[in-house]
């Protein structure tokens, strides 16, 4: 999956998250401590991630729908659920929000985990309802499993179909949360037919 990333080198990421660290000693913000952060992931080698961006870059499907999708890592679905807004006497999408979980979406904070915040002006509202839309979470290969919990981090991936028995993704990112809509990746990987295969028995 093509998205864009931020990359640099680990010895420059370490100078400047050196120059972070003394400032925060000083002085501290918010804001500093995420650019801390997002330094200290570069300086492990892995690259950043604009949320945003990459949905934009995703685009929409011939249904009006993203192409791309982002949900927790221990997640089997991944939900679609939208907000509207009203020009003149027709609706239009003003967001898409992702949900995980193994039920429908429904519009509460604490079954979403992000939303589409740019989409396009007039954008026609999705037939079938709210979360009745929904697509298959890859699962994350053992060697890439990251210490700990997965619910801790997300998966970013490529949508072949939104409907309540799509075909599993093929090309996802693992990603961890910086703040907000930055995050670091991970690992990527490709998965194997037998994966797909196995997915493709959820009900």
């Amino acid at each position: 999956m093509n998205v864009p990333t931020l990359e640099m080198a680990k010895e420059r990421a370490r100078e400047e998250l050196g120059k972070y660290r003394e400032a925060l000693r000083v002085r501290r913000s918010e804001e500093d401590e995420v650019i801390a952060a997002a330094y200290r992931e570069l300086a492990r080698g892995r690259n950043l991630l604009d949320l945003q961006a990459a949905f934009a870059a995703g685009g929409l499907d011939e249904r009006g729908l993203p192409r791309i999708a982002l949900a927790r890592a221990d997640a089997q679905w991944c939900y679609l659920g939208w907000r509207i807004s009203w020009e003149g006497d027709r609706p239009e999408i003003e967001r898409f929000l992702f949900g995980s979980g193994d039920r429908p979406l429904l519009m509460r904070s604490s079954t979403r985990v992000a939303a589409w915040k740019q989409v396009p002006a007039g954008t026609p509202v999705p037939a079938g309802g709210q979360g009745r839309l929904r697509t298959q979470v890859p699962v994350v290969p053992p060697p890439l499993r990251p210490r700990g919990s997965l619910s801790w981090y997300h998966v970013l991936f490529e949508v072949e179909r939104w409907e309540m028995a799509p075909p599993p993704p093929r090309d996802p990112i693992l990603l961890r949360r910086i703040r907000g809509d930055l995050f670091a990746v991970v690992a990527t990987w490709d998965l194997t037919e037998v994966e797909r295969m196995v997915l493709a028995t959820r009900s």
